[in-house]
């Protein structure tokens, strides 16, 4: 991309965002879509990675089951036959294979997951925060990380603090992806 182009998608951007009426923003935990408009896709996937639309999406049932009275958060396939599932407040994740059976295969207490997902260094990143501490204000005592472990539960690495051991990674990590 030229300076130029850069200087021209700014402003373009620029003159968008003061046009946007702000209490359409909903949410951020959506997936970014966009349409295609003057930004080339290659160009697009060189910024953001891989690019897919939407309605070339066909979604099939190939099984079905009920889980639990409080909820399911989060659901990560781990392969076409087992996926990982959690639940609301509960300090555990648990596997669930393709006839429905459900069996608790990583213990994160007294830590509390808020996401899961396969990384591609093999294994799976989850992360993690103590339930003792509010949400979004940090404590001496609070903890909050990104852990890699593997499908049996082996920690691998542990994301917590910067380089210098006391800098904080995160505040409230929610949602993983690698």
């Amino acid at each position: 991309m030229s300076d130029y182009s850069l200087i021209n998608n700014l402003r373009e951007l620029t003159e968008l965002l003061a046009r946007l009426n702000v209490d359409m923003i909903i949410d951020s935990e959506y997936i970014m879509k966009y349409s295609k408009g003057k930004i080339p896709e290659e160009m697009l996937e060189n910024l953001i990675g891989k690019t897919l639309d939407l309605n070339d999406i066909i979604l099939t049932e190939t099984s079905s089951f009920k889980y639990g009275d409080r909820g399911m958060v989060l659901l990560s396939a781990l392969c076409e036959d087992q996926c990982y599932i959690k639940e609301v407040n509960v300090p555990y994740t648990e596997q669930v294979n393709k006839e429905g059976s459900v069996s608790t295969v990583i213990s994160t207490d007294p830590l509390l997951p808020g996401g899961i997902c396969q990384s591609v260094y093999g294994g799976l990143l989850v992360t993690l925060r103590d339930n003792e501490s509010d949400d979004y204000k940090l404590e001496s005592h609070s903890r909050r990380l990104v852990r890699h472990i593997t499908v049996t539960g082996d920690v691998i690495h542990e994301y917590e603090y910067q380089e210098d051991v006391q800098t904080r990674l995160f505040t409230t990590p929610f949602k993983v992806v690698l």
